[in-house]
């Protein structure tokens, strides 16, 4: 039996599990399940009826759980283990009750073994040193046609000088460091093959006079793309959801609201396997930038009439409605002169002795309990961050970011950010609209990992520091910062924010049900601000708004998903648009 059948019964049936979008380590295991034959169910309602395998972190209330171990011992053995040694301990309370010594002792004993894990192996192993660093300049050298292709570092990878490495990181090692380091390459011929002098030398070149790779997609390509994504839709999602327009009309039978199409990652990841001439970073990218754009139906349809007509099918064409350079900046220029013609105001002495007042008096709302599930997830969130900042290693954070983050577990159901941010802009106080930090699967931008819900039934200290609760303007004066990012927008706003008391994790939370909108940031601001003015705060509420355009959770992205758009009414078409583009959907 092959590795990738290990999770399959003795009939060949896959395996089948469910895993909650809000689970740190859910695309860890995600892959690993997959690409051992296995199954992930992602409706919790399915799974639930069906009575699949729900694997966790940690412990979930009310739930029969069982820890991630079982996988990891089951494909390392290759054999059969028993499921039952896995299972979690039932959640003894609701969020609201104190927790007993023995809880705590739970607490510290899942510490203990999460930092030793989150240390992971040494560091040798995980850092890119000088030979890792020539190995990969040497690569580029003998294949330079390569060195913009995803394909190439995702193989580099797999070499036994850089194992413990990701393609990305490879890649982000090299345009990040390596790269201005590169000097020279080898001349090949159109097959890559190296070209010698008369003593037997390779034939070196300047680097600028070497071509790069553009693996370009044929018509086929698109075809196939289109096809197979109408495909999937047509069988996974509502079809009343894909035959109705966005004024609620019924469309023909034979035609779709591509609006409502939801593709997953998991989708391009297997589409890649099948169709290997491009990786899933770039099939995805085609489908997002191409396909949406021009319409699968639509490019279906011209592809099989110029087969028909006996003329040769075309490629796909950017239409991307990208507007000019001179109106971008035309545009810049007013958002700036409006951002300097407003001053935001400060508040007043009394509204600040109000307000600190009003949290002084609520304080204890910000000290609810956890059960053993909520103190297991705080755990390894404060676990997680320790050790990342021990991986890191000071400012250094380029060289082992991947590897590292990937090490504490911070890595898992993340978005990643544009190497370079674009639509970055200065925006005044009541003018919300125009910053969208711009998210895509092939970034290395560290800050990308934070971005991750927090368990349901956190701790507020892992929320606030005492920081804040000596502020009474701290939310006030983070709106205002939203008037000033720049296009560091992501460090400023992580260091900005924990200036005033909030926690790395809750920025990441926040950044995470806002879609990095700077509209929707302002709009969770003020939420939590009313909320903390409240005596009867729900903390569940406030990490988890409800009903709120712009603002989502693990919920509505499983529905997002799913394509269950009726469920997503509260969300305007500029939120629902804005939240594809952020998961990459």
């Amino acid at each position: 039996m092959s590795e990738r059948l290990l999770l399959h019964d003795d009939e060949g049936r896959p395996m089948a599990f469910y895993i909650s979008p809000s689970d740190p380590n859910r695309e860890k295991y995600h892959k690993i399940i997959t690409d051992n034959g296995g199954y992930i169910e992602p409706s919790e309602t399915i799974a639930l009826k069906t009575g699949y395998i729900q694997l966790s972190s940690y412990p979930v209330p009310n739930r029969e759980t069982f820890s991630f171990q079982f996988i990891d011992d089951y494909v390392t053995r290759g054999q059969t283990v028993y499921l039952e040694a896995y299972k979690y301990p039932p959640g003894k309370r609701r969020h609201d009750e104190a927790l007993d010594e023995q809880d705590v002792e739970t607490a510290k004993a899942m510490a203990q073994a999460m930092s030793k894990k989150a240390k992971g192996p040494p560091k040798s192993t995980t850092k890119f040193t000088a030979a890792a660093d020539n190995y990969i300049l040497e690569q580029v050298r003998l294949k330079p046609r390569y060195r913009t292709s995803h394909k190439f570092f995702e193989q580099l990878a797999k070499h036994d000088l850089l194992r413990g490495h990701t393609g990305n990181s490879v890649r982000s090692r090299y345009r990040a460091h390596l790269e201005h380091k590169l000097s020279y390459v080898y001349k090949t011929d159109e097959n890559d093959n190296l070209l010698y002098d008369d003593k037997g030398k390779p034939i070196v070149l300047e680097v600028s006079e070497a071509k790069t790779m553009k693996n370009r997609f044929t018509a086929d390509d698109d075809y196939n793309l289109c096809v197979s994504i109408i495909n999937h839709v047509l069988n996974t999602q509502d079809h009343d959801t894909l035959h109705t327009a966005d004024d609620k009309t019924r469309l023909p039978e034979d035609q779709l609201n591509e609006a409502n199409f939801s593709v997953s990652i998991s989708f391009f990841d297997e589409f890649a396997r099948t169709n290997t001439n491009h990786s899933s970073s770039s099939w995805r990218d085609r489908y997002r930038k191409f396909a949406r754009v021009y319409g699968l139906q639509r490019y279906r349809d011209d592809y099989q009439r110029a087969i028909e007509a006996g003329e040769k099918p075309q490629p796909m064409k950017n239409l991307t409605s990208r507007e000019s350079k001179s109106e971008k900046k035309a545009q810049l220029s007013a958002k700036k002169l409006r951002a300097q013609a407003y001053a935001p105001p400060r508040m007043d002495i009394h509204d600040q002795a109000l307000l600190a007042s009003e949290l002084g008096h609520h304080q204890h709302h910000l000290s609810h309990q956890l059960d053993s599930a909520g103190v297991a997830a705080v755990a390894n969130l404060a676990v997680g961050q320790r050790a990342l900042d021990e991986e890191i290693g000071g400012k250094n954070t380029n060289d082992n970011i991947d590897d590292a983050l990937h090490n504490v577990g911070v890595d898992s159901d993340r978005v990643q950010i544009d190497d370079q941010l674009t639509d970055v802009r200065a925006l005044g106080i009541h003018d919300f609209d125009g910053l969208e930090l711009k998210v895509d699967a092939d970034s290395q931008d560290p800050w990308a990992r934070y971005m991750v819900y927090l368990p349901r039934d956190v701790h507020s200290k892992a929320l606030f520091t005492d920081k804040f609760l000596s502020e009474p303007h701290a939310i006030d004066d983070a709106r205002s910062l939203l008037t000033k990012l720049g296009e560091d927008a992501f460090g400023v706003l992580f260091d900005e924010f924990e200036k005033l008391g909030f926690t790395r994790a809750f920025v990441g939370h926040i950044l995470k049900v806002t879609s990095s909108s700077v509209r929707y940031i302002n709009d969770y601001l003020l939420l939590l601000r009313d909320a903390l003015n409240n005596g009867d705060m729900d903390m569940s509420s406030v990490l988890f708004p409800r009903g709120h355009n712009g603002l989502w959770t693990p919920e509505s992205d499983l529905w997002l998903k799913e394509g269950h758009m009726e469920r997503l009414m509260f969300h305007d078409g500029d939120s629902i648009e804005l939240r594809r583009q952020f998961l990459g959907l």
